[in-house]
């Protein structure tokens, strides 16, 4: 589950008006370098961490409402993640940010309110604390870190550059959902088999709603020379494999009995059955959205200050972008 159409992305008509481009600013600075982490997209993340949590503590099939708690060892790994994950975001942009000029998205960087190398020096340090509070909490989670940052790497720069090819981007990112499971497994039980095969259907999901997001970015990957799926196939054949990506995830959650996967999946799947028909329908985002929406509808349930915590991101991130963008997002809108 990863990257949304952007705030300042352009794909109406000509007609549509010039975006506001704010100036660089040394009282915002301290808002862009910690929105240039991407807090937009924790929400995938920490709901697939907390599902990797809760599931390691209940039987399958079970719903004890309410019954559950996160440990001080879970936030901790919350913060390590979020800190880790922010650190790959702003590697990302870094190493995109033509791309991202060209696709009018990731604002920040392309916008000159932070300099490249002002983001390196974060994304420097959000690594070394990550794996600071990593290497306190097991030697699993930085296992886990080191192949999410051989891979970050592999992903974002050369000689690899996986990101510019149609299948091992998606396999990067599918591998991304299935360590942020693990995280959060590993924070309530030891790591078992069961544990890995119950991380398989995140990596599905991921692999699958990154792929459909590459579809709006199709025009400026190709000027940029990278070979997405939605690039080297088409929408059709890009969409057709979001839709059978999650098919098998959801096969795989009823086989680990998987309830809080099984709830979202059932939820999100007729929509990206929808997505399969010949002509691209407007709604290309809704399946994503409600993918993550309802993950964190049904791991709320079992530990409602997980929705606290998501309400509170969502509304930093309304702020940020309102006073500093004069744009309205994160946008919960069907065809957005």
């Amino acid at each position: 589950m990863t990257d949304q159409k952007q705030p300042g992305s352009r794909s109406g008509s000509a007609k549509t008006s010039p975006r506001f481009i704010p100036r660089k600013s040394k009282l915002w600075l301290t808002a862009d370098l910690f929105f240039l982490t991407r807090p937009t997209q924790f929400f995938p993340i920490w709901a697939t961490l907390t599902a990797g949590y809760l599931v390691s503590g209940i039987q399958p099939f079970q719903f004890p409402l309410f019954s559950l708690s996160f440990s001080g060892e879970f936030w901790l790994t919350l913060l390590s993640v979020s800190l880790g994950s922010g650190s790959v975001f702003v590697y990302n942009q870094a190493a995109d940010m033509e791309t991202d000029r060209i696709n009018g998205k990731l604002l920040i960087l392309s916008d000159g309110l932070v300099s490249r190398e002002a983001a390196l020096w974060l994304g420097h340090g959000l690594t070394a604390a990550a794996l600071l509070i990593a290497g306190f909490l097991s030697k699993w989670l930085v296992i886990i870190y080191l192949l999410a940052a051989l891979a970050g790497i592999a992903y974002n720069f050369p000689p690899a550059s996986m990101k510019n090819r149609p299948f091992s981007g998606i396999f990067i990112n599918a591998a991304g959902g299935f360590l942020c499971f693990l995280a959060g497994a590993i924070s309530a039980a030891d790591l078992t088999s069961a544990m890995i095969l119950a991380a398989v259907p995140y990596g599905l999901a991921w692999g699958g709603v990154f792929a459909l997001v590459t579809i709006p970015d199709m025009k400026g990957d190709l000027a940029a020379g990278k070979r997405t799926l939605a690039v080297a196939y088409g929408s059709l054949v890009t969409r057709r494999f979001a839709f059978l990506a999650s098919s098998f995830a959801l096969l795989i959650s009823f086989s680990t009995g998987d309830w809080v996967f099984i709830s979202s999946g059932l939820i999100s799947l007729p929509f990206y059955l929808a997505l399969t028909r010949k002509n691209e329908p407007p709604g290309i985002f809704l399946p994503v959205k409600l993918s993550f929406i309802s993950l964190i509808g049904a791991a709320g349930l079992l530990a409602p200050v997980f929705f606290i915590l998501n309400s509170l991101n969502f509304a930093v991130c309304r702020w940020y972008y309102r006073f500093r963008y004069r744009i309205r997002y994160p946008d919960l809108s069907p065809v957005k």
